[in-house]
């Protein structure tokens, strides 16, 4: 049985998930064009540059596609082979092709990695290879990327969160630059010596005072 109809049995979209999956495929396709043309803009001569970048990426990380998105325009068997092309310099020698290719099954089936951008794939390879989880390259194991990758996961949602919150306050501090205070905008329309409440109200703050003698209006 294909790598797609194994994994297909257990993620069959219902019939209402159809035109999901259908966008999904333009979306990626409309951008990064056929398969070949995809794995040469996601190649693993690129996760160099990946890494270089590494806060650029993480700070645009919503412009990437995400695996499932990739899986629906490509194929699982497409994917299968992009991560294979990836990580299989990852495993002992001899075993390479057939370990990436259990994992990358295992990847493509896991509901908790599927929504990874194939970005940050790109980068837990890259970090995995220059030591960054403890193991050596050229010996680790499906069971050793697994682990890694739960890892990874969580320290991508931290560095996201941060990312976006920096965008968030860049926002706020260019809001704030931009705003023009009260007494500016009262001058610009002629409405200088007036506060916001009487301009609301349409009336002077001598026509809101009260006659001494007077109840409030309305009690």
């Amino acid at each position: 049985m294909k790598i797609s109809e194994s994994i297909e049995k257990q993620w069959l979209a219902p019939r209402s998930l159809t035109a999901v999956k259908a966008r999904n495929a333009a979306l990626v396709k409309g951008k990064y064009g056929e398969f070949p043309a995809f794995t040469a803009n996601f190649a693993p001569s690129r996760q160099a540059a990946v890494m270089q970048h590494a806060s650029e990426v993480t700070r645009r990380w919503r412009e990437y596609p995400s695996l499932v998105q990739c899986e629906h325009a490509y194929g699982t068997d497409g994917m299968a082979a992009w991560l294979v092309s990836q990580m299989r310099h990852l495993f002992g020698k001899g075993e390479e092709v057939a370990e990436a290719r259990r994992t990358a099954v295992a990847i493509l089936s896991s509901p908790e990695f599927r929504p990874m951008k194939v970005t940050e794939l790109m980068l837990f390879i890259g970090k995995f290879y220059t030591g960054g989880f403890g193991k050596v390259y050229g010996k680790a194991t499906g069971t050793d990327i697994m682990d890694a990758l739960r890892k990874f996961k969580a320290e991508m949602a931290e560095a996201k969160a941060a990312a976006e919150e920096e965008v968030r306050k860049a926002d706020r501090e260019r809001r704030a630059a931009d705003a023009m205070t009260w007494e500016e905008y009262a001058r610009r329309n002629g409405m200088e010596g007036k506060s916001i409440a009487e301009v609301i109200a349409g009336t002077t703050s001598d026509e809101m005072k009260f006659n001494e003698n007077e109840e409030p209006r309305g009690k």
